[in-house]
């Protein structure tokens, strides 16, 4: 263990190697990459409170660009650096061990109870841990005392214009999870949480993914506020089959066309909300809203997403 934690903090070490491929970079190049990699290393059970971060320097480095904007990969590594580990800082592992150690007590008193040995979760990634550690403290359901954002992505969290930057510089535009979120338009809505407290309802066609994975990723990308739901989906897929077309003149497409207005009107009327509702306000690169919610909704230009202008409307709205 000491030895692996050694090759983690001991950069001029690791550049010794990486040289010998062909590569140079500096040390902070190194170590803020290599950060990286291992929230998403593999955290491995090996037996009761043992648990190790595995991931080789092949696995991460071969045919991969270790550094946005160089043109330079990895093809081949020396042989001495093929069975080298790195293992994260300790306190990190330690506290996921410890959360899993437990887990797994629980479920081995359990399976001697009942004799059901449930889902065996052997791999996790270190950032699962640490997210399913912070799920467990916090709630993650939909405040109905909390002013609530509706949140779509496309156009007003990933823009146009940060796309246009990262593919001219010929950086990554994407992760596991989809297209990565302009800073400037992140910032701005870490604004509007900060000053209401505001949870975020999702309504962007980012939905599929599912709850879960949309509360991982903004785990992941370290980004501002909960998300606590998503609006409802297929509305109009029940309607339809409550329609008699038959007894219809005209049939036309939009008849049976969901808007983002009908979905939060239908995620209101799910939690019990007619006439009065809660403070909210929808971000949204198009106008898909019912009249009655024109008042709470900011258009949002899609090359820029949310503003310092938005942020400050958003604010005022939802302290109105």
């Amino acid at each position: 263990m000491k030895g692996m934690i050694e090759l983690y903090y001991d950069m001029p070490h690791l550049a010794t190697y990486l040289a010998a491929s062909g590569a140079h970079f500096s040390e902070n190049q190194l170590k803020n990459e290599i950060c990286e990699f291992l929230e998403d290393a593999v955290l491995h059970h090996i037996e009761e409170k043992k648990f190790i971060i595995m991931g080789t320097l092949t696995e991460f480095l071969e045919g991969k660009e270790i550094v946005v904007d160089s043109p330079k990969v990895f093809r081949r590594l020396p042989t001495v650096a093929t069975d080298i580990y790195f293992d994260t800082d300790m306190m990190f592992l330690e506290e996921g061990t410890d959360y899993l150690a437990q887990k797994e007590k629980t479920k081995a008193l359990i399976w001697q109870a009942t004799g059901k040995r449930g889902q065996q979760d052997i791999h996790r990634t270190t950032c699962g841990v640490h997210f399913e550690m912070d799920k467990e403290q916090e709630d993650m359901t939909w405040n109905t005392d909390l002013p609530t954002i509706f949140l779509d992505f496309d156009g007003v969290l990933n823009t146009d214009g940060y796309y246009a930057e990262l593919m001219k510089k010929g950086a990554p535009t994407n992760d596991r999870y989809g297209a990565l979120f302009d800073p400037a338009a992140v910032e701005n809505l870490r604004k509007i949480v900060d000053a209401t407290h505001a949870q975020i309802v999702v309504s962007s066609s980012w939905r599929h993914l599912g709850l879960e994975e949309l509360q991982m990723m903004w785990h992941d990308r370290n980004l501002p506020g909960k998300v606590v739901a998503l609006t409802p989906m297929n509305l109009d897929d029940e309607e339809l089959l409550n329609t008699d077309l038959s007894q219809l003149d005209v049939i036309t497409a939009d008849m049976f066309c969901s808007s983002r207005g009908r979905e939060i009107q239908a995620f209101f009327h799910e939690a019990g909300y007619v006439f009065e509702l809660p403070p909210y306000v929808i971000l949204d690169d198009l106008k898909d809203v019912l009249p009655e919610q024109e008042d709470h909704f900011i258009r949002i230009d899609p090359i820029v997403g949310i503003t310092e202008d938005d942020a400050e409307k958003a604010v005022e709205i939802l302290n109105y």
